[in-house]
């Protein structure tokens, strides 16, 4: 590398750390009238005037050695040991000052400076001792009190620096779209960007802190994970839009073949915890939605008529509701709606057979998932359903029971229908599943849910029983019983 290059690149070096983010803050100074008593410790700064010193030297130690023929030779090793030593000395200087943004004060008659909510170090270069006047932190920002922090009243001397560095939080305001939280990892995706780390997330207490929020009408915020969504606001809050953290789906059991038992479905997720408080006013017209997830449907199972045990599997329960508290020290206008109700079970299985079921076949049919507890319970998951393409001699067959609807606070959830049979033609006497009981309500202002119906039998010839209807569940207003199914 030549000389000039070497140059080139060292002296561009620092060029990167001056680009400022943006300030909010302010910093006044002025000349300092009285001599202080004691001069302050003075941050490191970059030793780049030792450099062109270093050079002046070994010029003129070479003028000294000018009959050498190895001048020129000895000033380049010299040029770049003396390069080389820089670089050790200011290393350190170097690497503070990529973490930080590096401001000076020159202005011999004094000035104001911006404060930017990132870390930054302030250098006077005025050539006079100055004092520095006020120190305004950028709004929502709280000083971390660093060492050597520039305060009121400090007095630097030529050469010297203070520093500042901030916790900031920040406002937020979701648009009309689709965007997501995650409460575990604390990344915040809106719609069409990558998902980052908002300011005011605090991993430890899983706490999210700013100055205002707003979710505007259109806006759909889905929050995911275990944790609860905390948020804590400086300002005002407007809940206009939809702010979703409701159970996840249960997964669907896997289907099965004859004498290999479908899986059951999973138990909805649970709805989540949102609490959220506001120091000014919290206005919420929008939708919360807190319910808990839908149990999976019951593994399928189908045959061709083989000899063999047929079992489907069982629908899942449904998850319990979340819970939502919403506090203002200032005005609290709640008219929004808010959506507590429990997961509704998953239906059961379904069995198929493509042709005439042999009499020693045992099926098991798959049972609707019970419905989570709510606000309103969930609704029970239907019966299982058994499909035969062709005739049933003696083979005992019944389709899948109701679930039983969900209790809920206020109402009780419904029961789910019983399944139904369907074949061509039946010697024995098949039976519809029966229906699931509903769920119980408050004893004051609520109501129990509906029974589910019995499933119904259809046949081409011949004869069968339909379930019996679910019975209705308690409250102040007792739920209707279901009907029975048709033979």
């Amino acid at each position: 590398m030549s000389l000039q290059r070497l140059l080139t690149a060292l002296l561009t070096l620092p060029a990167s750390t001056l680009a400022l983010a943006q300030s909010t803050g302010t910093l006044t100074y002025a000349p300092n009238a009285v001599a202080p008593a004691a001069a302050p410790l003075p941050v490191p700064v970059f030793s780049f005037l030792l450099f062109p010193l270093g050079l002046a030297l070994v010029w003129l130690g070479c003028r000294a050695l000018r009959k050498q023929p190895d001048c020129r030779q000895i000033l380049g090793a010299l040029t770049l040991t003396a390069g080389v030593g820089m670089g050790l000395i200011s290393s350190l200087q170097i690497q503070d000052a990529i973490a930080a943004v590096m401001i000076e004060l020159n202005q011999a008659a004094g000035g104001t400076v911006d404060i930017p909510e990132t870390d930054a170090i302030y250098t006077n270069t005025s050539g006079v001792t100055l004092k520095i006047g006020s120190v305004s932190s950028p709004p929502s920002c709280t000083t971390s009190a660093p060492a050597g922090e520039c305060l009121s009243s400090l007095v630097l001397e030529n050469g010297a620096s203070c520093t500042t560095v901030y916790v900031c939080t920040s406002s937020l305001a979701f648009s009309a779209g689709n965007h997501s939280f995650d409460t575990d990892t604390g990344l915040l995706t809106l719609q069409g960007q990558s998902p980052v780390t908002p300011s005011g997330w605090d991993p430890v207490l899983q706490q999210l802190s700013l100055v205002d929020l707003t979710i505007e009408p259109g806006a759909i915020f889905t929050v995911t994970g275990s944790s609860p969504l905390v948020i804590r606001s400086e300002g005002n809050i407007t809940l206009a839009g939809t702010l979703n953290f409701s159970g996840s789906k249960g997964s669907d059991g896997a289907d099965g073949s004859l004498d290999n038992p479908a899986e059951n479905g999973s138990v909805g997720g649970p709805g989540g915890a949102v609490d959220i408080h506001a120091l000014g006013d919290l206005v919420f017209s929008g939708v919360i939605n807190v319910s808990g997830g839908n149990g999976g449907a019951g593994g399928d199972v189908a045959s061709n008529g083989d000899t063999g045990t047929l079992t489907a599997g069982h629908g899942g329960v449904g998850g319990p509701t979340g819970t939502v508290t919403l506090s203002a020290v200032g005005t609290l206008n709640n008219a929004g709606l808010i959506q507590r109700d429990g997961g509704d079970g998953g239906p059961g299985g379904q069995i198929s057979v493509s042709a005439d079921l042999n009499n020693a076949t045992v099926i098991n049919s798959g049972d609707g998932g019970t419905g989570g507890p709510g606000e309103t319970g969930g609704n029970g998951g239907s019966g299982g359903s058994v499909s035969i393409a062709g005739g049933i001699d003696t083979a005992v067959v019944s389709a899948g029971t109701g679930g039983n609807g969900g209790n809920g606070s206020q109402n009780g959830g419904n029961g789910g229908d019983g399944g139904d049979v369907t074949a061509n033609a039946a010697n024995g006497n098949p039976a519809g599943g029966n229906g699931g009981n509903g769920g119980n309500g408050a004893f004051v202002g609520g109501s129990g849910g509906d029974g589910g119906d019995g499933g119904n039998v259809y046949l081409g010839s011949g004869s069968g029983f339909g379930g019996t209807g679910g019975a209705g569940g308690a409250g102040e207003t007792n739920g209707t019983d279901g009907n029975s199914g048709t033979g």
